[in-house]
């Protein structure tokens, strides 16, 4: 199996936001699903409020 990339998870913010809490808690399931499916082998990249731009 290879590794599996989580891009963008609400889970992973820390957020106070009360949507973007709700969000995460919606990919609790999905997260779970993966690493049984994976066997842990997952990476996960909490969402950005900005957006990333190469030329700064």
């Amino acid at each position: 199996m290879n590794w599996w990339i989580i891009n963008a998870s609400f889970y992973y913010t820390n957020t106070s936001n009360e949507m973007l809490l709700a969000k995460a808690e919606h990919e609790v399931e999905w997260i779970k699903r993966i690493d049984n499916y994976t066997k842990g082998k997952f990476a996960a990249i909490d969402w950005k409020s900005t957006e990333v731009n190469e030329s700064q």
